[in-house]
């Protein structure tokens, strides 16, 4: 580089402090104390903004996966209910569910010697309307519509082999399976399918 050159970048170098000092802008930090109050409203402006965006989203996935996740909980605890009546008693019991109605619904059943009746002490019960009821398996017979056939617990604890699929009515991957074990008689809730 010329020493013309030279000179003319310093030149214009001091040119634009020159005009920087004019305006009171400061180049370095060392002046600087800290943040101006209209900085910081401008990004607690933002914040808020961003904040009220994303809180609501976040809310609502987060309810409706509660929601799922209750109506899984009420549904295993109709066949826990129904396996420990039928422990503790000479009739068989279990679990049958109505697909055709919305929410569907389901029942605790007991079996009368020749045919299997609502057991009246315990309330129908219906899924949260949040929450879809995708198919029901019993004994190997799939059903995603109808009256299904009863998930049953014998007095030795036993039980229809079951798998009962739920999912959010929100948000379809989010899904919970409730299954029941034939030669153990155990349920179990387990994420996903």
């Amino acid at each position: 580089m010329s020493h013309r050159a030279v000179i003319m970048k310093m030149l214009e170098y001091q040119r634009v402090m020159l005009w920087h000092s004019r305006c009171n802008i400061s180049i370095s930090m060392k002046g600087n104390k800290g943040f101006s109050l209209v900085e910081l409203l401008v990004v607690v402006a933002i914040m808020s903004v961003t904040a009220a965006i994303a809180i609501p989203t976040m809310m609502a996935t987060t309810f409706h996966h509660a929601k799922l996740k209750s109506a899984s909980r009420e549904i295993y605890s109709a066949l826990q209910l129904a396996r420990s009546q039928a422990i503790g008693s000479t009739s068989d019991y279990g679990v049958r569910f109505n697909l055709n109605v919305s929410p569907a619904k389901y029942m605790v059943m007991k079996w009368t010697g020749s045919a299997w009746t609502q057991d009246t002490t315990f309330a129908e019960r219906a899924v949260d309307s949040q929450v879809n009821v995708n198919d029901i398996t019993v004994d190997g017979t799939n059903y995603t519509s109808g009256t299904t056939g009863v998930i049953r617990f014998d007095n030795t604890g036993t039980a229809s082999s079951a798998t009962i699929h739920l999912s959010s009515a929100k948000d379809t991957n989010d899904k919970f399976t409730v299954s029941v074990t034939s030669s153990t008689g155990r349920t179990q809730i387990i994420t996903g399918w």
